[in-house]
Order: structure tokens, then C-alpha cells, then sequence
């Protein structure tokens, strides 16, 4: 089970509709550039708590970093056009009474997102990843272009009743016209199986799985030998020092049950240089594809 991440709230700051990337700099967060990902210059990233409690449009990128919290409250309803979103492992999505509404662009979780009871989160078109370094806590309403996925997921807990999205990593691409892709595949900590629910949004709520018995997928000395593959793995490659004062960090492992291959995941971007023209350059610090032994 993944450890859930337990956060402190001291911040509560009261939004103006369309926030400039100068105006939430000014507010918790400091602005950052990206072009080697990021074509669009104004790109922000939050580093404290910062509160959201008013309807607000924000068409800025937004890094949501490690110990820092972005909180949707006071029925309040974030929409994000065209902006990318990435939530860094130790940062927090917290919608507690609200909603988010995501729109063509990218949104990807290492960190952790919590949805309360009166919580929403919309994905209206764009990608959606929470990698298995991320963690979802759900009691509230995750839908697709407005349709509920409630049903899909109680449909998949009829069949398995140890899924949870706590334990499975979560990708969804919504197109604008034609079928979405929904995936939910389990996770041994923060290595990701091949096993697989691909899931349906809507009232009918329904599902395909992996061809492989439940008993297989928990089982306790795989999941055991795994952990102890990583943890030597890790033992022998540590990360780059790079990794840590990089953005946009990933670091993960898949996992297929049929080869037993595990694989490490590795992948972020470095400060190279900073002066005042160009403003900030980012390169990709490092990647890793490999087979852990």
C-alpha cells in the first residue's frame, strides 16, 4: 500500500479570475522557463501553499513542487486552458470542497492528489498520467468530459475488491471528438505491473482486464522480490545529483509479469545556465531505460 501523504495547510490566498504568471509569482510562487519542454514562457511554479477559494482561469503551466500544496476550496472551481500541470513527487493536489477543470494540455502526478467528498477533478480533453511514484485518494467525483467514472471503478471493485486507485497508476487521453482511453495498471509501490483495467466512463461503467488470476497479481513473494530487485538496483545506480535540482522528475519502474522484466525509469530536466538574456536554459538532465538486475 502506498504510504498516504499527509499535508499541512498554513497558506489560504484568495485568487482574481485569469492570474497572470506575474501575479501568482507574487503570490507563493516563483516563474520558471522551460523551452526545452515548454514552448509557452509563462510557466509557474507554486513552492508553499497557496489556496484557491474563487472561480479562476489560469492558462500558465503550473509545478506544483515537492512540500508545497495546491488547494481548491469554498466550492471554488479552477479551470486550466492549455496548461500543463505537473505535480512533483512530496507536492499536493488538494480539492476539498471544488473542482478542477483541465483542458488540452498535459497533466501529470508524482506527487499526490486528494479529492474530498464535495471534490471534483474533470478532465475535458488532454492527457492525464499519475505515474506510480503518484497517488490518487478519491472520495469525491473523477469524471471524463463530465461523464462519471464512479461506475467503472465500483465495477472493477466488484471483480477485485483490493483495487484502488492508492495502488494503481491511472492515464487517460480525451480526445475532443471520438473515444477516450482509460488505463489503470497495478502498482507495487512505485514499480508498475503490466497488469491492466481498462475502464469506460459513463453509467454503464464498463471494464476489461489483463488475462492473469487475481492471485498471481497480489501475490506476496513476487511483490517481495520485486521490492528487493529495486532496492539493490538502487543500491548499485543511485540517481544523479542532477536529479534532485531538476523539474519535471520521474522515477519509477515497469514491471511484466510473462518476461519478469523490470525496467527502471528515470527522467528529468537540469539548469544549465541562467543569465539575464536568455532568461533560464533547461536541458534534459538524464534518462534511464534499463533492465534492473
Amino acid at each position: 500500500m502506498k504510504k498516504l501523504f499527509s499535508a499541512l495547510f498554513a497558506a489560504s490566498v484568495i485568487f482574481n479570475v485569469n492570474v497572470s504568471a506575474a501575479e501568482l509569482a507574487e503570490l507563493h510562487g516563483t516563474p520558471w522557463t522551460d523551452p526545452a519542454e515548454c514552448p509557452n514562457s509563462q510557466n509557474v511554479s507554486i513552492t508553499d501553499n497557496v489556496t484557491i477559494s474563487e472561480n479562476t482561469t489560469i492558462s500558465n503551466s503550473l509545478v506544483v513542487e515537492s512540500n508545497s500544496t495546491l488547494h481548491i476550496t469554498n466550492g471554488a472551481e479552477l479551470t486550466l486552458k492549455s496548461a500543463d500541470i505537473f505535480i512533483e513527487e512530496g507536492g499536493t493536489l488538494l480539492i476539498a470542497d471544488g473542482k478542477l477543470d483541465f483542458y488540452s494540455a498535459a497533466f501529470e502526478n508524482c506527487g499526490t492528489i486528494i479529492i474530498e467528498k464535495d471534490g471534483a477533478l474533470n478532465i475535458s480533453s488532454g492527457t492525464f498520467s499519475s505515474y506510480p511514484s503518484g497517488n490518487i485518494y478519491n472520495s469525491g467525483e473523477i469524471t471524463c468530459k463530465g461523464r462519471r467514472l464512479t461506475p467503472a471503478f465500483n465495477s472493477v471493485r466488484r471483480y477485485d475488491s483490493r483495487f484502488s486507485l492508492s495502488e494503481y497508476s491511472l492515464y487517460m487521453t480525451v480526445r475532443n471528438a471520438g473515444k477516450s482511453k482509460i488505463e489503470a495498471y497495478y502498482c507495487a509501490g512505485r514499480i508498475q505491473t503490466n497488469y491492466r483495467y481498462t475502464l469506460t466512463p459513463g453509467e454503464k461503467g464498463r471494464i476489461k482486464r489483463s488475462n492473469k488470476a487475481l492471485s498471481a497479481v497480489y501475490d506476496v513473494e513476487t511483490r517481495n522480490d520485486l521490492l528487493a530487485r529495486v532496492e539493490s538496483y538502487e543500491k548499485s545506480h543511485p540517481l544523479a545529483d542532477s536529479y534532485t535540482d531538476g523539474c519535471h522528475r520521474r522515477n519509477y519502474y515497469t514491471y511484466v509479469y510473462k518476461t519478469d522484466v523490470l525496467t527502471a525509469e528515470r527522467w528529468w530536466f537540469s539548469l544549465v545556465k541562467e543569465e539575464p538574456d536568455p532568461p533560464v536554459i533547461w536541458e534534459l538532465g538524464g534518462s534511464e531505460a534499463v533492465t534492473a538486475v
